[in-house]
């Protein structure tokens, strides 16, 4: 099946982009696969291990682009386990701060050079100039669908 081609001559596969998530996620799944983990409880883990500053099931969701209530099952089963901790805010007591226990930290470093070792693999015979460049077209893309948190 061919891309979708438009008027203008552009070629956009989103397949392709699809794909590599999809590889990640799998990837990341067999990194981990001793612990048992569901691939939302997964998807957890490695947001929190790969990126300090979203911390709680709404920015997860958000960062994700998955259902909240996936999240928050996920988030219970891995509180429940050990691996999380969940602290409400010291402003608003109904938002709950997410972290990883000592026990999550061997988790947390598989997940990292997981991301790592993909992101390598990813990009590999692909130039920096390049990467930059298709960064900012994909940021311009995503600007071009979504303004202010929101899908145009």
């Amino acid at each position: 099946m061919a891309p979708y081609q438009d008027p203008a001559g552009v070629d956009v596969d989103f397949r392709n982009i699809s794909r590599c998530h999809k590889a990640y996620r799998k990837y990341c799944q067999s990194q981990v696969a001793a612990y048992g983990f569901t691939p939302g409880e997964v998807d957890v883990l490695t947001v929190l291990s790969n990126n300090p500053q979203i911390d709680t099931a709404a920015d997860i969701s958000q960062f994700r682009n998955i259902s909240k209530a996936l999240v928050c099952r996920s988030v219970d089963a891995l509180v429940r386990q050990g691996f999380l901790l969940s602290a409400p805010d010291e402003r608003d007591r109904r938002l709950q701060h997410l972290s990883l226990t000592e026990e999550a930290a061997p988790i947390a470093a598989a997940l990292q050079e997981c991301r790592r070792t993909f992101i390598e693999k990813l990009t590999e015979h692909i130039s920096p100039e390049d990467m930059a460049r298709f960064q900012s077209v994909l940021a311009q893309m995503a600007k071009n669908v979504w303004k202010e948190g929101k899908q145009q």
